[in-house]
């Protein structure tokens, strides 16, 4: 059975002796109206009313005006740990039904964002990790966070009084034995957190490995497979933040950092999640911990247009600055200045990417089972059929892609499926259905597409920079392309087709040995994993 529920419907008119004329409160709820001027005094005169009504559970939405109330009810419930607002009366008779039921408060309003919460019956044993909430002090730059042995701890001055109720009930899962676990967090561009933790799962015995993807766009963007998702809109409460620590990194003896995204958001200084800073300190106290930590960077994170422009001859930086590339240039050097000093293992996950982080090394994509499934031989009958699609029209030279394909087609040479947005589960079916994929002209890192598309044994057609060429292990079979040759390269591959087979049936196998998981582990192992154990064991 749940607590008492009081139901109260809140009007305020400030300065005037009597509430206007408004609409009448849901049925079964009581209305108060308030008459003070100002927000504080408004929400010291509905405090005075809940502090009225004993110890109970109060539900209370906004009746109106909306503009003056709904201040008031944040600021209220913000204060309190036994009040909740609703956006709306049904939803607020909703959750009075759920107390009433006996749901608590604090978890019915903060539940556990990964899906692990207060068990039912007796207390959880002492050992298992928990929520410690403290009234100490956070200086100015200090974490309000922190790992402990036995679980995290949160400064109270950083959640309100019903956050620290929720977070005070919360336990999580006991890692199994003495194992070696790694987390690989927060991007998942393309799914690679997912894969690189799954080729570390199945090619690296004793390890257990789980990714975490913060969306910080809920967007029509691509969605990929992750074993933890949070959405950004969740990530800005402190709970969700404390719940990431204790479900995700406490658990966790090695951690992956991708793109030194600070999707920890432990820095008093409240800095936005993308801070490379703010990921920097976390680091430091994680290594503190005794955890091993490792940063990896995808590519725009890293990469400096201006260095880009000046090495590679099509760069889509040549030509002048707009708001995307701004924010790149701005992003990349966050980043390089957050790296300097920072004394952990370096990866990447492009070869080119070496141009920009020397120190690095090389994890190379992986793409999934169902990529290598059996297709027929590359014998292209009829019109070719070429794809192109790309994840940014900008970073893959589509303008310049478009403007020489559209042509050919016109001219019946080829068949040109312009596609966009395709979703990860069907990609590998649209790739194996086409004779050609362009994967990208300008930016000289052919990344999952290609790999993909090599995989289906179809012929993959990339600018890859000399230098980048002279990087791979053993010779990439991709045909070479750029804005200036592109529409030739196509037409010769539509003229004489059986000149590229030996190229396309030569692709599998290139995909097999360095992007089925195995290369990627055994890189993860050899720098990272094998190497962190000589360090000791997270210890809280």
């Amino acid at each position: 059975m749940g607590v008492t529920v009081h139901r109260l419907a809140v009007a305020a008119w400030p300065g005037l002796g009597e509430p206007a004329a408004g609409p009448a409160p849901a049925a079964g709820w009581q209305q108060v109206d308030l008459t003070a001027n100002g927000v504080e005094e408004l929400v010291a005169e509905l405090a005075a009313v809940l502090d009225a009504g004993g110890q109970a559970a109060w539900v209370l939405y906004s009746l109106g005006p909306h503009a003056t109330v709904l201040p008031v009810l944040h600021r209220l419930v913000n204060q309190r740990s036994d009040a909740v607002a609703a956006a709306s009366a049904a939803a607020a008779e909703r959750l009075a039904g759920l107390l009433e039921a006996g749901r608590d408060l604090a978890q019915l309003v903060y539940p556990p964002v990964l899906g692990e919460g207060a068990p039912a019956g007796p207390p959880a044993p002492p050992e298992l990790p928990r929520v410690e909430v403290t009234d100490r002090p956070v200086p100015p730059g200090a974490p309000w966070l922190r790992l402990t042995p036995t679980g995290v701890q949160v400064a109270g001055a950083a959640v309100n009084p019903l956050q620290a109720r929720a977070l005070r009930a919360r336990v999580g899962p006991t890692p199994a034995g003495d194992g070696h676990r790694l987390l690989v967090a927060p991007a998942n561009w393309a799914g690679q957190g997912r894969a690189w933790a799954q080729a570390v799962q199945d090619h690296v015995p004793g390890w257990e490995a789980k990714n975490l993807q913060l969306r910080l766009s809920t967007g029509a963007g691509l969605v990929f497979e992750a074993d933890m998702t949070v959405e950004g809109e969740q990530w800005v409460s402190p709970v969700t933040r404390a719940d990431l620590a204790l479900q995700a990194v406490w658990p966790a003896t090695h951690l992956l950092w991708e793109d030194l995204m600070d999707f920890a958001g432990w820095d008093w200084l409240g800095e936005p999640v993308v801070s490379p800073a703010g990921a920097r300190r976390a680091i430091g106290h994680l290594k503190e911990t005794g955890r091993q930590v490792a940063v990896l960077v995808h590519g725009s994170a890293g990469r400096t247009p201006a260095t880009h422009a000046a090495w590679y001859p099509w760069s889509p930086f040549r030509f002048g600055r707009d708001s995307f590339q701004t924010a790149m240039i701005n992003r990349a050097v966050a980043v390089h200045q957050a790296l300097e000093g920072l004394d952990v293992p370096l990866f990447t996950a492009t070869l080119d990417m070496l141009d920009f982080l020397p120190q690095a090394t090389w994890v190379p994509i992986v793409i999934g089972r169902q990529d290598f499934a059996p297709a027929p031989a590359w014998r292209p009958r009829g019109r070719l059929k070429v794809a192109h699609i790309p994840s940014s029209g900008l970073l893959k030279g589509s303008a310049e892609v478009d403007a020489a394909l559209d042509g050919l087609d016109r001219a019946g040479v080829i068949e040109y499926v312009r596609l966009q947005g395709v979703s990860p589960l069907v990609m590998p079916l649209v790739v194996r259905q086409m004779d050609v994929v362009v994967d990208q002209i300008v930016l000289g890192n052919p990344a999952t597409l290609m790999n993909q598309t090599l995989a289906a044994g179809r012929l993959a057609v990339a600018y890859i920079a000399p230098h980048v060429r002279r990087r791979y292990p053993e010779p990439a079979p991709v045909v070479q392309a750029d804005p200036s040759t592109i529409a030739d390269v196509i037409e010769d591959i539509a003229r004489d087709p059986a000149a590229y087979q030996a190229v396309a049936a030569a692709g599998p196998a290139f995909a097999r040995a360095w992007h089925d998981g195995r290369a990627a582990a055994e890189a993860l192992r050899q720098g990272f994993l094998e190497a962190g154990l000589a360090g000791g064991e997270a210890h809280g």
